[in-house]
């Protein structure tokens, strides 16, 4: 089967031409070997989805490391509305992750503990399951400005955050790094919080998140390598150099 581009859904390597990221997948990888939690926001067609794709499976290649990913796209606003159907929705997502990448371990693990109701059973269950497992886990979830309004979501990340606190003076265990991806930046959500003179507080659930700085726009010397890659299989002839040039100019 020959390559072709790609321009909707998922770059899978095999079968489009696309701009090699080797790097900027590193440097993602880089600050999950550190343990840091952090969120990729870019607008959308700006090409987040190939890069997770991409890096979920630069990290399951690892013997070490395991990706768990999932995307809150099409949860349904009811998976949001009350705290047993969302830990329910999640550990489906998950049990269909591990499904996938074989892991039948902890596929089984998760699959014995139908009885988790609440937050706090699912904090302790992610305790357990960090233990249980031989491998260091990243949680890589896509797709949350779908959640990014109801305060269920935000208590989800204050239970990560509070277990992210915990874990670093030895009295809670943590996924190794949690990644976040969507439009907007929801280390900058507020949860607001009344009193009964009705009276504001703000709390950042998300104030643990590191400085995402790796720069995710193609550049002319990557777009170039794969017109090269596309002449040369097609064997035809073309001046990758101005059109690379162009094309980044363009987008």
């Amino acid at each position: 089967m020959e390559r072709y581009f790609n321009t909707k859904g998922l770059i899978i390597p095999e079968e489009h031409f696309y701009v090699r990221i080797d790097d900027k997948i590193l440097q993602i990888f880089e600050l999950a070997l550190r343990g840091q939690y952090f969120v990729i926001n870019k607008p959308r067609q700006y090409g987040k989805t190939p890069v997770l794709h991409l890096l979920e499976r630069f990290i399951n290649q690892s013997n070490d490391y395991l990706c768990i990913s999932m995307s809150f796209e099409g949860l349904g606003e009811v998976s949001f509305k009350d705290e047993n159907v969302f830990v329910q929705s999640f550990l489906i997502k998950m049990r269909n992750t591990l499904e996938y990448l074989d892991e039948k371990d902890l596929f089984n693990y998760i699959s014995e503990r139908r009885n988790i109701k609440n937050l706090l059973e699912l904090s302790m269950f992610i305790s357990d399951l960090v233990k249980t497992s031989e491998k260091r886990i990243v949680l890589l979830i896509d797709e949350i400005d779908s959640a990014s309004n109801n305060d269920l979501f935000i208590k989800f990340l204050g239970m990560l955050r509070e277990k992210y606190l915990l874990a670093r003076i030895s009295k809670d265990k943590r996924f190794q790094s949690v990644i976040l991806a969507g439009v907007h930046d929801v280390k900058n959500l507020k949860l607001k919080m009344r009193d009964e003179s009705d009276s504001a507080k703000y709390n950042s659930p998300w104030n643990i998140a590191a400085e995402f700085k790796v720069k995710m726009e193609l550049e002319p010397a990557g777009i170039k390598d794969m017109l090269e890659e596309y002449k040369n299989e097609r064997k035809i002839s073309l001046n990758a150099d101005e059109i690379s040039e162009r094309i980044f100019y363009l987008t």
